[in-house]
């Protein structure tokens, strides 16, 4: 997949991976594409989990219910993203794109780190995590 850059005026973010791209990459375990699934690795683009988030990423209060039903920082902020990319507008929208960027930022620091240490599956897991994160990493699952 070609590395594109989806602009969103006025917003400080750049994904480069839509809704659709996520789900056919499968992100988040099939939890999307195959509902009510498990989270399920085998349906992800690297097939592992996604790396473990720093415990200082959190979303804001709003998302506090959303995220005791869904268990998942990630998905929580995957169901934002799909509505904001469809041209859906909240007061949560700046305070999620910082998330975003706290999220993309760490994952591709430690991804980098992995792969310029040759430690494959630890670079796969930050990888998955930047999928879930609407980014697609530029590195296949066989390196």
């Amino acid at each position: 997949m070609a590395k594109k850059v989806i602009h969103f005026s006025g917003f400080r973010f750049a994904p480069n991976l839509n809704p659709s791209e996520m789900v056919i990459l499968g992100v988040h375990g099939g939890k999307i594409k195959h509902p009510p699934t498990a989270y399920s690795p085998e349906y992800n683009h690297f097939g592992v989990y996604p790396a473990e988030l720093p415990k200082e990423i959190k979303l804001p209060k709003v998302y506090d219910r959303m995220l005791s039903n869904t268990g998942s920082l990630t998905y929580c902020w995957y169901l934002w993203y799909e509505k904001f990319y469809l041209g859906t507008r909240s007061p949560q929208d700046l305070a999620m794109i910082e998330v975003y960027n706290k999220i993309v930022n760490f994952a591709y620091e430690k991804v980098n780190q992995n792969l310029g240490q040759h430690k494959l599956t630890e670079a796969k897991k930050y990888g998955q995590l930047l999928m879930e994160m609407a980014i697609n990493p530029g590195f296949e699952p066989t390196l």
